[in-house]
């Protein structure tokens, strides 16, 4: 290429560009307002995990992780755990229950019990 200005002009976009998509609203191509990042909370007494908590995989494998990072699955027997106890009040609750959405909504995941079903053959 030769140095010609559309090269600098491309340049200046490149550099202009990113901080112009962070500073923008999040819509989708239509035009919808994105759905929000949940609020993560024990729904008993509110307490707020952070990321240096973790849950054990008990009595299953035995591994230790923050099972908000994973939305319950056991990184280590890949267990889908459907209750969570809070490690502030002890209360035993249902997964999905600790995330708060910002609209009001909850987790469209309809998880019904740690109980595996049973199929008949």
């Amino acid at each position: 290429m030769t140095a010609a200005q559309p090269e600098d002009s491309s340049r200046e976009e490149i550099v202009r560009s990113p901080c112009a998509a962070l500073a923008a609203p999040q819509t989708s191509t239509l035009g919808a307002e994105m759905p929000r990042e949940p609020e993560i909370y024990c729904p008993e007494c509110e307490w707020r995990p952070g990321p240096d908590d973790r849950w054990s995989c008990l009595p299953g494998c035995g591994t230790s992780w923050n099972t908000f990072w994973t939305g319950g699955l056991c990184p280590g027997c890949q267990y889908k755990w459907l209750r969570t106890q809070c490690l502030a009040c002890g209360v035993v609750s249902l997964h999905k229950d600790w995330y708060r959405y910002p609209d009001g909504e909850q987790e469209s995941n309809k998880e019904q019990t740690d109980v595996p079903e049973t199929v008949s053959t």
